[in-house]
């Protein structure tokens, strides 16, 4: 395989390099307006690379979801296997999430969406099943097999529900409203010990 000075191989250059155009062009023109034509030409690939990595938009789509939680180390179904306790990882996962929400990129990308989805519902439901439902379902796996209680895997979704509103809180509203939204370190800081903390109680008080 052909591979570049940085030593990394062309085809994951390339592929990265769609990923950041399509990111662009979603953010810019919407889902709707945005052609694998037009993410190769501002790429700087041909259509068929394009489609050698995505078979589709709405798979392009999926991906660049998937990339933007990569940026921030949000890789949950690894998380799920640690075993540093519910607590700590917790604390990882809400920390790189506070990261995420407060991305401009993200942020912009829930506001097209919410747009969009009105005349696309289409388009909602692949960012809902990609994005809020595909985290829940991992933040449950998490609570569901690190926890020291003996709780059921429909409780671990209850609360990994919990938790993920939590998460989101008024920071997340406020960026929706086009309102400051943006946090120094002690806030952030203090956002991820707040809702562990909660998550933490609610887990002890309920499912106990």
């Amino acid at each position: 395989m052909t591979m570049s000075r940085a030593g990394r191989p062309k085809s994951n250059e390339k592929r990265e390099a769609v990923l950041r155009a399509a990111v662009d062009l979603f953010l810019t023109n919407g889902f709707k307006e945005t052609s694998m034509e037009k993410v190769a030409n501002v790429s700087g690939v041909s259509k068929q690379t394009v489609y050698s990595h995505f078979e589709n938009k709405e798979k392009l789509f999926l991906a660049v979801i998937a990339f933007k939680c990569e940026e921030y180390s949000l890789n949950l179904q690894e998380l799920a296997g640690h075993d540093e306790g519910l607590e700590h990882t917790l604390s990882v996962v809400c920390s790189r999430f506070v990261g995420l929400f407060q991305d401009e990129e993200v942020v912009s990308m829930f506001a097209v969406i919410i747009a969009e989805a009105r005349n696309s519902p289409r388009v909602g439901e692949l960012f809902y099943q990609a994005g809020p439902l595909a985290s829940v379902n991992s933040i449950s796996e998490i609570i569901f097999n690190l926890s020291q209680q003996d709780i059921s895997e429909s409780d671990a979704r209850m609360l990994a529900g919990d938790f993920f509103g939590l998460l989101k809180g008024q920071w997340h509203m406020r960026s929706l409203m086009n309102l400051d939204y943006e946090m120094d370190e002690k806030q952030r800081n203090q956002c991820v010990k707040t809702v562990v903390d909660k998550t933490m109680v609610l887990l002890n008080h309920y499912y106990s």
